[in-house]
């Protein structure tokens, strides 16, 4: 059967997926021990099962909306065909002691999952500003403008806050600048420790990062922390930061060691514990700012529809097109997601980022 370029790529996309999610599954059930191999092989046989599914009805689809030879009869034999080969797949797992029925059904999930996350990242993503003629085109987002702008913003206005700072007479400014700084290494000395004060400057960087960010949809600006790519990335520098300090403090058999404690038998699940460090730090950071752009969005809109629906009567354009609801309603959303979840959310990727290194060192 014939496939499109596109219909292959969708394709690939999906079994991809599954095959990952297949994999997390065997690391998490593997160590129970109760399964054995028994769930490699049935969640092999489930994500064969689930990505043929995909396929077939991909392949379907895509003939009977270009309305190509066939196409009805196709219909109806594929879907009683997609739900005899499911059928037996599930009732070879259930009568073969060497698959295990549990790992080979939950793969046939995969699929409806895999479609979520691929449409949830092309879904309402920054807009691509220009591409620099690179590597074949390396694409240069509304995320990454608005961050190198307050990147900008934030040297100038470091460069003015240090400029003439001196030991008698200090000026205004240099008191309130002293003040915060004093602030931020008294909370990394709490929390971590004196030992580790040489983290402050990373801890001061990252909430500086994250308020200025969120804060820039006060400006009208898109705010780079409701890009998930922008979060991963913070997370990812956090999650290298914690493992060097954990080999500095420990030395490379020592941190290679900390993943079979207390016992060896969990060692998958303390790996795993790990890299979801980064990943929960990432997803709840961006869900909450990205949930506020999204509901402020939507609210906007609403109000907008509103206006007009209430106005349309006034035979004047000019007063109908005035959006009255869209006064006052945002401003006060505007106090919760823009500036409470901001500053809140800041704060809790520090206290985090703090708690995970000073761990890492114990």
């Amino acid at each position: 059967m014939n496939m499109s370029k596109e219909l292959l790529r969708e394709i690939r996309n999906v079994a991809f997926i599954t095959l990952l999610l297949g994999a997390v599954q065997v690391i998490i059930t593997i160590p129970a021990g109760y399964f054995g191999i028994s769930a490699v092989l049935g969640t092999l046989l489930g994500c064969i099962v689930a990505v043929f599914n995909f396929s077939f009805m991909g392949i379907i689809l895509e003939k009977c909306l270009c309305r190509q030879n066939g196409a009805a009869g196709l219909a109806g034999v594929g879907y009683i065909l997609r739900l005899a080969v499911i059928a037996a797949a599930v009732i070879w797992a259930m009568k073969a002691s060497y698959l295990n029925y549990v790992c080979a059904v939950i793969p046939l999930l995969f699929p409806q999952i895999a479609i979520f996350i691929i449409n949830a990242v092309r879904m309402n993503g920054p807009e691509v500003i220009f591409k620099l003629p690179f590597f074949g085109g390396i694409k240069i987002t509304e995320s990454i403008v608005n961050m190198w702008i307050i990147m900008a913003v934030t040297v100038a206005l470091s460069i003015w806050l240090t400029h003439g700072m001196r030991l008698r007479n200090p000026s205004g400014k240099q008191l309130a600048v002293e003040k915060l700084v004093c602030m931020l290494y008294d909370m990394v000395s709490d929390t971590m420790g004196e030992k580790y004060l040489s983290f402050a400057p990373y801890i001061g960087t990252l909430f500086l990062v994250s308020i200025l960010g969120s804060l820039s949809s006060l400006v009208g600006m898109r705010p780079y922390t409701g890009d998930l790519s922008v979060i991963l990335s913070l997370a990812i520098v956090t999650f290298l930061l914690i493992q060097a300090n954990n080999i500095k403090n420990h030395g490379v058999f020592g941190w290679i060691k900390s993943f079979t404690r207390p016992v060896p038998f969990i060692t998958p699940l303390n790996i795993i514990s790990e890299i979801a460090n980064p990943i929960s730090m990432t997803f709840r950071h961006f869900g909450n700012i990205a949930a506020g752009l999204v509901i402020t969005s939507l609210v906007y809109g609403g109000l907008a529809s509103l206006s007009s629906a209430l106005l349309a009567w006034i035979p004047n354009n000019f007063l109908a097109s005035i959006p009255i609801f869209q006064i006052g309603v945002p401003a006060v959303l505007s106090i919760y997601f823009d500036l409470f979840t901001s500053f809140l959310q800041a704060y809790i990727l520090c206290m985090l980022t703090m708690v995970f290194v000073q761990c890492s060192g114990e």
